[in-house]
């Protein structure tokens, strides 16, 4: 069961599915142009140029190894810059601001989250993403029941 508002405003339990966030990134440009990369709620996915990165930048010398990590949970996904130099922006606005660091060093950034809706482009360096997000409907208990009752070998 899911929590909905009634009409008062208040926390209700909504018959049907559970809905998770499912994101997908459609490359526009650079060396990925053209591919996309889908992920579902939840879990964290770091963008870079490292290899243990799930959507890797290698080409690119101005992308940090771990340069941005897209967070994803059942209430949404949001963009959270992992210090990088050169920053991560979504649909033109920088994600995490400036920060003044001890000294000289102004490299330094606070961290924060930045919410990602569908439409958004995200932008890694010369990478740009065009941000897709949809809801993905888990049946219910009693519907799974109700399909493997149905599967053939399965007493019924």
């Amino acid at each position: 069961m899911a929590l909905a508002l009634n009409a008062d405003g208040k926390e209700d339990e909504a018959e049907g599915a559970h809905m998770p966030t499912r994101l997908t990134l459609r490359a526009l440009t650079g060396e990925l142009r053209g591919q996309q990369f889908t992920f579902t709620a939840p879990g964290q996915f770091a963008l870079g140029r490292s290899s243990g990165c799930a959507v890797r930048l290698a080409g690119s010398a101005s992308v940090s190894r771990r340069h941005c990590l897209i967070e994803l949970d059942d209430h949404g996904a949001w963009a959270v810059d992992l210090g990088s130099l050169n920053g991560t922006f979504v649909t033109g606005q920088l994600v995490g601001r400036w920060s003044p660091g001890r000294g000289d060093d102004s490299t330094l950034r606070e961290t924060c989250r930045h919410p990602l809706h569908d439409g958004d482009e995200l932008r890694v360096c010369n990478h740009v993403f065009a941000v897709v997000l949809s809801e993905v409907a888990t049946p219910s208990p009693e519907a799974e029941a109700s399909a493997n009752a149905a599967l053939p070998g399965r007493p019924r």
